[in-house]
């Protein structure tokens, strides 16, 4: 853990909290349960590299909250969600722009949009999220997206 966010694990059990709430009716294909196998799919992954497994992990668990394929008539960039519980928690501002960095490159947007990570956290928490897409779960998650759109 960095020794700048001291509370890290505090943020990430409100942020966990926070963000079961925003999902629990979803159904993109962007639920909770999606949320939590990227979750742990980052943490795996960050276990085997060199980064900060800490910011992995509250980027990975923020990753969707304001995802345009969600709200494609908002602009992503706003995080007005995001934004929102980092202010109820106070979050500094520090940590704040490594998350907005991460989670404002993690969606895929069939090559319409840069999504190229900046930092090893992001790359971790995008090949996470891209890991979920394949396989059966990534097909059913494709079918709840279709029918809900």
């Amino acid at each position: 853990m960095q020794e700048e966010f001291k509370n890290m694990q505090e943020y990430i059990s409100k942020a966990k909290s926070f963000v079961e709430e925003q999902h629990k009716d979803d159904t993109t294909g962007h639920d909770f349960y999606h949320i939590m196998r990227v979750v742990k799919m980052a943490r795996f992954i960050a276990e085997k590299e060199s980064v900060d497994a800490e910011v992995v992990e509250l980027a990975a668990l923020l990753h969707d909250l304001d995802d345009w394929k969600k709200n494609p008539d908002k602009e992503q960039e706003t995080f007005p969600l995001t934004t929102r519980w980092m202010n109820s928690v106070k979050l500094p501002l520090q940590l704040r722009e490594r998350l907005y960095q991460i989670i404002g490159s993690i969606s895929f947007k069939g090559g319409t949009v840069d999504d190229s990570q900046e930092s090893p956290e992001g790359r971790v928490v995008q090949d996470a999220d891209r890991l979920d897409a394949m396989g059966a779960i990534g097909i059913a998650r494709t079918f709840a997206y279709g029918g809900s759109h």
